[in-house]
């Protein structure tokens, strides 16, 4: 947290629904996502974002899931606060 603003920090490339995933499950008003952050786990596709693979999901580490994996541990860790 800096002042009332959430930062979650995720370690590859996240896809943009996956942000907004965390956006609207926040308890925060102010969240911000930030990637690339304490190394790289390379591309992260949201669930649906597997439903129609482009590059992204090609190259992807990540498997159908990943998005509830990464989003809960960050509300998990929000509530915690």
């Amino acid at each position: 947290m800096v002042g009332h603003v959430a930062l979650a920090g995720v370690s590859g490339e996240v896809l943009t629904r996956i942000g907004e995933h965390l956006k609207n499950e926040s308890p925060f008003r102010d969240t911000i996502m930030i990637t690339h952050a304490n190394g790289s786990s390379g591309y992260l596709p949201g669930d649906n974002d597997f439903k129609t693979p482009g590059y992204e999901v090609m190259v992807s580490r990540a498997k159908v899931g990943a998005e509830g994996a990464i989003v809960d541990g960050l509300l998990d860790l929000m509530h915690r606060r």
